[in-house]
């Protein structure tokens, strides 16, 4: 490839785009040719300008880029025992089976309200210092918020946390995060044997 070639250069420059959004979620999007109004008008039809691909895509990043749209939150965030009362108790014993939920809005520029984020791969690990469990959240009712999973606590006691990290292009990542204690049973809630 010779780079001294006007054609060449030409040819790089038009595609040289460039978009990253950070972990403090501050974004950076850059490009030399592509969000140009001349090839915005290049690739117009019929005068108007919703019918240029370059428009259309540069639009749909300087959204994402300032934060209008693709942004996810969670919310309401709770673990209890399986039929419990007490919502995010500190403390469990081992083998104990837990319910965790978990609400997830996505923000809808159009509307400017929070709705039901509609996604099948989020996840919850249940981590001491690797994850012990990795389970998938389960959506309730279809656009609903509610996200659930239920497992036992393991075999092993010490601090865990209770992990959503979910990390997807196009969306701002999500890291949600609570702990909890897995505990002995305590003496009288052990079976006895006479």
């Amino acid at each position: 490839v010779v780079f001294n070639d006007t054609a060449t250069t030409e040819i790089y420059t038009r595609s040289i785009v460039g978009s990253v959004r950070c972990v403090q979620e501050t974004a950076v999007t850059g490009s030399t040719m592509m969000c140009s109004n001349t090839q915005i008008f290049k690739t117009m039809k019929n005068a108007n300008l919703a019918s240029s691909p370059n428009y259309v895509f540069c639009k749909e990043i300087i959204e994402w880029n300032f934060g209008e749209s693709g942004i996810i939150r969670a919310d309401k965030v709770l673990h209890k025992k399986v039929g419990g009362i007490e919502n995010n108790p500190n403390e469990y014993g081992i083998k104990t089976p837990i319910e965790y939920h978990v609400e997830l809005y996505e923000w809808e520029k159009n509307s400017g309200k929070w709705i039901a984020f509609n996604d099948a791969d989020a996840q919850l690990e249940f981590v001491m210092i690797d994850p012990y469990y990795r389970v998938s959240l389960i959506q309730a009712e279809k656009n609903k918020p509610d996200y659930f999973a239920t497992f036992k606590t393991p075999d092993k006691l010490g601090v865990f946390h209770f992990k959503v990290n979910y990390t997807r292009k196009g969306y701002t990542s999500l890291d949600v995060s609570t702990k909890a204690v897995v505990r002995q049973p305590h003496y009288d809630e052990m079976p006895r044997f006479m």
